[in-house]
This record gives structure tokens, sequence and C-alpha cells, in this order.
């Protein structure tokens, strides 16, 4: 029982920590958008903070033996990753959003085959 109660409290831990990076990279860009904090072409990097976080937290949450909570956390992770990427390297969401489609498509096989029964 105090295993449950222990990986509750690390999910919950790190659903907090998770919200707190993206509200503080939505900070940044808003004060970027007023010139109180330029940035110029580095802006994509700010991205990799709730990348980090997301990608921290799944493994942690494997680590504890919540293999559906960290899939989904490592998969939210490597698509902000991603995305990071891929703006830094100067591409646009109309070029980036089809592989969003294909590694959507690999999570759900993932997870249905973890699923399946024994």
């Amino acid at each position: 029982m105090s295993n449950l109660k222990s990986q509750n409290h690390v999910r919950h831990f790190g659903n907090y920590y998770a919200a707190a990076s993206v509200i503080g990279v939505g900070v940044i860009f808003l004060l970027q958008q007023f010139n109180l904090l330029p940035f110029g072409r580095s802006w994509p990097l700010y991205i990799f903070i709730p990348a980090v976080v997301f990608l921290v937290q799944g493994v942690t949450a494997y680590r504890n033996g919540q293999l559906h909570y960290a899939l989904n956390t490592l998969w939210i992770g490597l698509m902000i990753a991603f995305m990071g990427v891929g703006f830094l390297v100067g591409l646009s969401m109309n070029s980036i959003w089809p592989v969003f489609a294909i590694l959507t498509g690999i999570a759900m096989v993932l997870r249905a085959r973890i699923n399946r029964p024994n």
C-alpha cells in the first residue's frame, strides 16, 4: 500500500513540476512579445525546458513501475523535443506535423502491445 502511495506522490509532484515549467516558458515568451526579454533566433531552446521535465518524469515513472504513465510522459517529452529541434533547424510546423502523426501511431502500437493479454 505504501508503494502505491509513493507512486502517486511522485506522479503528482511531477505533474506540478511539468506544469510549472510550461507556465515558465509561457512567461518567457510573453516577456519576449513585449520586448522585455529579447532573444532573437534562440527561442526554440526554451522549448526544451518542458521537454526535459517530461522526459525526466517519464524515466522516474518507469523506474517506479508505472509503465503506462511513463509511456505517456516520455511520448509528450519526445514530441516537444522534436518540435524544438525542428524549429532550431528552421523547419515550419507544416514540415513537422507528419512526424507527429507517425510517432503517435508508433506510440499507439506500443501501448496496444503492452495492454495485450499474455
